[in-house]
């Protein structure tokens, strides 16, 4: 019985392959092209080749690279790059491969299922485009220059009394690494193949103040003027030529002002003459002598402001203009500047000029934020007094014999300035502001030593030989009045000044110091006024 059920189901199967065979074969067949129903992307490739389809997608994808990508600044600014220029390329170049395997692939059930499928919906395969972040990268460093510009500014005069604020231009700056993010984002997550605009990432930098915040400036926070009246011409130039360089000064909060950088460099190009100031102790000329007369005024405005001091020094020797220690030297060959930084939360505004009566005033303008009622004033200490005990007689051979110039001893000082706060007429601070110390300069003759003349030379030596600064400049001035005499053709005097006996010298007096010094000599002279809140 068993043999037979067996017999009869190898004989339903032969059937079954004898009916059905003809058409499993014809479903196994495959010809040379995609099957109907396949596309890539949009592009219908049922029936084509393979190499028919794949030089439809290579057109397709040569259209896409020349899509117009236009990049886009500020103020109306863009410029034109195609999808090839920022770095298209085609990512997947088999998928015409894969569409022409579609149904050709697996095993016959598989294949047939397949075919079966593309029956009732297309099998569609995508097209890969990708972008080359280094090019975006290189094309988006070409923008720099088009976009990025420092901000301006606005330009404070104060012109009779009033303040005119005009301009102020807000800045830009491409940020080139969120710009190529944001475009190689677009491109890889959005774009569809069309034309396209894209804007940079561009930062904008505004001006340090708008022009509400510089109008405020109207408080006058520290004031000062000192006066030159017995200068040279050339010191007055120079005076006037720094208050110059310092006017119209805008400080921002937290900014530091340097004195240096406004007045260097001292050249006659930048406005400077020739006139007197002091080097170690010395009152020699140089280009720009007097300018510390300016930097000494606009301390005593500081100070009066209350804002920070970040660098002062004082003179080597004291100054008439001030009291002592209220002085802040400046020169660029000993490195000595005078620095503040303005710690308001305002922009404070420098106004220096001078006036025909030679006098120099600098006014420091802001907002008022201190209270009303507090008074500032300031009191200089002398802590010492340093005598000369010792005199110099300096040989040159610079100068000719008969050339002698003397020089009187400068007493020296250590002084301190304090300053004193009154709220409401009650005094609630007194504090130290600077520590200072003035060279003692002995008294000091200069003798010139150059000479062809045996006779000369010796009678200079032997004054030298004495000590005696009076005589040495007495020999000298002898020795030059003959030299003038044989030039002019005159009767020369062969005489020279007797020796001075030997005497003890008187020692100094002891000084118990005080609040003001002896005037030293100097270039110009006279406090005139201070004033702060």
């Amino acid at each position: 019985m068993k043999k037979w059920i067996a017999a009869i189901v190898i004989v339903a199967v032969l059937v079954i392959l004898a009916v059905t065979g003809r058409r499993l074969y014809t479903y196994t067949y495959e010809g040379d092209e995609i099957r109907k129903g396949v596309y890539i992307a949009h592009i219908d490739v049922g029936g084509m080749s393979k190499e028919q389809a794949e030089e439809e997608v290579k057109a397709y994808i040569e259209s896409l690279r020349a899509a117009r990508i236009t990049l886009t600044g500020v103020e109306g600014g863009s410029k034109e790059y195609t999808a090839k220029d920022l770095g298209m390329f085609w990512a997947n170049k088999d998928v015409a491969e894969d569409a022409y395997a579609h149904t050709r692939s697996g095993t016959i059930l598989e294949r047939y299922g397949s075919r079966k499928a593309l029956e009732e919906s297309p099998q569609i395969f995508d097209i890969e485009i990708a972008f080359d972040k280094e090019t975006v990268h290189r094309v988006v460093k070409e923008q720099n220059g088009l976009y990025n510009r420092e901000a301006v500014e606005p330009q404070v005069d104060r012109i009779n009394g009033e303040f005119v604020i005009e301009g102020g231009v807000t800045g830009y700056r491409l940020s080139e690494d969120a710009s190529v993010e944001e475009i190689y984002r677009f491109l890889t997550e959005q774009w569809q193949g069309e034309d396209a605009q894209i804007p940079l990432v561009i930062e904008e930098t505004a001006p340090k103040a708008t022009k509400e915040e510089l109008m405020a400036m109207k408080d006058l926070l520290g004031s000062f003027t000192t006066a030159f009246r017995s200068s040279t011409s050339a010191r007055v130039a120079n005076v006037d030529n720094g208050a110059r360089l310092i006017d119209g000064s805008l400080i921002y909060p937290g900014e530091e002002f340097s004195s240096n950088d406004r007045f260097l460099p001292f050249t006659a190009e930048n406005g400077y003459h020739m006139a007197g100031s002091y080097l170690n102790g010395m009152l020699i000329d140089s280009l720009g002598g007097g300018v510390c007369q300016v930097s000494t005024t606009l301390y005593n405005a500081v100070i009066r402001a209350e804002l920070d001091i970040t660098e002062r020094h004082n003179h080597s020797l004291t100054v008439s203009y001030v009291p002592i220690a209220a002085d802040a030297a400046v020169s660029d060959s000993a490195a000595l500047n005078f620095k503040f930084v303005n710690t308001t939360e305002y922009p404070i505004y420098l106004e220096a000029y001078t006036m025909p009566d030679k006098t120099i005033t600098v006014n420091i303008y802001g907002v008022e934020t201190r209270p009303e009622g507090r008074q500032v004033s300031f009191e200089s200490e002398i802590t010492e007094v340093v005598h000369s005990t010792t005199q110099d007689i300096i040989q040159t051979q610079a100068q000719p014999v008969g050339y002698a110039d003397l020089e009187e001893a400068k007493v020296g000082y250590k002084a301190r300035l304090w300053k004193i706060v009154t709220e409401n007429g009650v005094q609630t601070e007194r504090t130290q502001v600077n520590s200072s110390n003035y060279k003692m300069v002995p008294r000091t003759v200069t003798v010139g030593v150059s000479t062809d003349n045996p006779e000369e030379y010796n009678q200079i030596q032997a004054a030298i030989a004495t000590g005696n600064l009076d005589h040495v400049k007495a020999v000298a001035d002898a020795i030059a009045a003959q030299k003038a005499a044989a030039a002019a053709g005159l009767p020369v005097d062969p005489t020279l000044p007797a020796p001075p006996p030997v005497t003890e010298p008187t020692p100094p007096s002891p000084d118990a110091g005080g609040s003001t010094p002896p005037t030293e000599a100097d270039p110009g002279a006279g406090v005139v006024e201070g004033a702060g809140a």
